[in-house]
């Protein structure tokens, strides 16, 4: 009783903590969206990539939150700093050790003191306390500092996911438009073939000169050459995809066409700062905030005494019978004060580095904030701008349809010569590779509007992923403080 009695004023001092408290810094986001089109909608809480309504999509999706190696790599290190938080949270508790030991000694019988040489025993069992008082808050913002950083580490995490998530929809949706533009040079291959099966009876009969052979076969090859390109661009990011899947490099199973998929999107119109806060990475970087905001209080606990307690509770005999009875019992306890003195100016510099490091992630903090709204008007002016586009080259295409039909016909007729055909199938050719290439950029920024927007669809990717057997696992120092 006498040790306990001993550290109950040292517990009852251990109650401030030393340094400033976290207040979140004063952000000035606008109150609305710039775009026009607004329109308030809960689709920031789903699944988007389901809403293309392709079913392969939604497959590798899956998979990659299953099996995406650097998934694995972000859950790998939460575990590492959830270990390190637990060793934090150790510091705050006493720390008790037992040593039991048999000593048997012989002493000389021509030393110093004279003895028989008879072999004496001795029997110990001890407990050992060491503990530091946490007067000033040192160990408690230390544990605070810790904290932040495991719950950074844990929305970092939660950014690989969102990176891996539209990763994956994205060059999914890269090779379904180079499938498209290969189906489109195919079709257009096609039909220069044809062409150039005409001007060949053409020229076989005397109606055309051997230039309209000439050019047809130059636009014949012109079109040819476009394949092995496309086909080798499609190969490198079926290889992509396959990694950000986790597997070995192979052909990807499609679903829908590029036309197929579902690019309709209500956008939603809250408060900027509302929806980009739970982004993880600005998550990451208010946790980095805290962290850094605890360690001013650990260096300035530095100026100021630290008491330690070391105990000793234990047994010691010189017989096995009487080694646990009470007159065999031993203690002592050894509180120790120590008071910096001369430091050279460690101590002030340590201060002075620890508040720059927090002014740096307080402005990092705004800087992303800030980045993260820039990111977010981008996406919705990217899909504004590059729908109307798309529907403008649409239009180009039914144009350019009706050129080329108009042309040929012509040139059948004999009203017109092979130049005009060549520069309507250019056109075409060219109108439609453009339009495929607009339906890509329209879902891309669809993808990037999500991706900026952050918020409850990572919560529902998390639940489906590696991630969710780490993020969602306590610490056991957690579970006792109720955390």
């Amino acid at each position: 009783m006498k040790p306990l009695l001993l550290l109950s004023p040292a517990v009852l001092l251990a109650a401030c903590s030393v340094g400033p408290d976290y207040k979140p810094p004063k952000l000035d986001t606008p109150v609305s969206w710039r775009s026009s089109d607004a329109k308030v909608n809960d689709l920031i809480q789903t699944k988007w990539w389901e809403r293309f309504g392709d079913s392969e999509l939604n497959t590798l999706v899956e998979k990659a939150l299953a099996e995406n190696v650097n998934l694995h790599l972000a859950a790998a290190r939460i575990e590492q700093f959830r270990a390190l938080y637990g060793v934090s949270r150790a510091g705050l508790y006493p720390e008790l050790s037992a040593l039991g030991g048999f000593t048997r000694t012989a002493p000389s019988e021509s030393g110093n003191v004279p003895t028989n040489g008879d072999p004496s025993n001795s029997y110990s069992l001890d407990g050992a306390l060491r503990w530091e008082i946490d007067l000033w808050g040192r160990i408690r913002r230390s544990n605070e500092a810790v904290r932040a950083e495991f719950l950074a580490e844990e929305a970092g995490a939660r950014g690989v996911l969102v990176t891996v998530v539209t990763a994956v929809v994205q060059t999914y949706i890269e090779i379904r438009g180079l499938d498209q533009r290969l189906e489109i040079s195919k079709n257009t291959l096609k039909s220069r073939e044809e062409s150039l099966r005409i001007a060949r009876e053409r020229f076989a009969n005397g109606v055309v000169s051997e230039l309209d052979i000439k050019q047809a076969e130059s636009e014949y090859l012109s079109v040819e050459l476009s394949i092995p390109e496309l086909e080798l661009a499609i190969g490198r990011r079926e290889n992509l995809l396959s990694v950000l899947l986790g597997g070995a490099p192979q052909s990807i199973v499609r679903g829908r066409t590029i036309n197929e998929l579902n690019t309709s999107v209500m956008i939603p119109a809250s408060l900027p700062a509302d929806i980009v806060r739970n982004r993880p990475d600005l998550i990451e970087a208010e946790e980095r905030l805290k962290g850094a905001t605890a360690r001013i209080g650990v260096a300035l606990a530095e100026y100021y005494p630290k008491l330690s307690m070391t105990g000793l509770l234990g047994f010691l005999s010189a017989d096995f019978s009487d080694w646990l009875k009470s007159e065999s019992n031993e203690w002592q306890v050894a509180p120790r004060l120590g008071v910096p003195v001369f430091t050279a100016g460690r101590l002030e510099n340590q201060v002075l580095g620890a508040k720059a490091v927090a002014k740096q992630a307080e402005e990092a903090y705004k800087l992303r904030t800030l980045e993260a709204l820039r990111e977010v008007e981008d996406a919705l002016i990217g899909y504004e701008k590059t729908t109307k586009k798309r529907d403008l080259l649409d239009a180009q295409v039914e144009i350019l349809k009706g050129y080329n039909s108009l042309s040929k016909q012509r040139y059948d007729e004999g009203q017109s010569d092979y130049l005009d055909v060549l520069d309507a199938q250019r056109n075409l050719f060219a109108s439609e590779l453009n339009l495929t290439n607009a339906e890509v950029q329209v879902i891309s920024e669809y993808i990037n509007l999500f991706k900026a927007l952050g918020g409850g669809w990572v919560t529902s990717a998390q639940s489906a992923s590696v991630l969710t057997q780490v993020v969602d696992k306590k610490t056991s120092a957690d579970k006792k403080a109720g955390a």
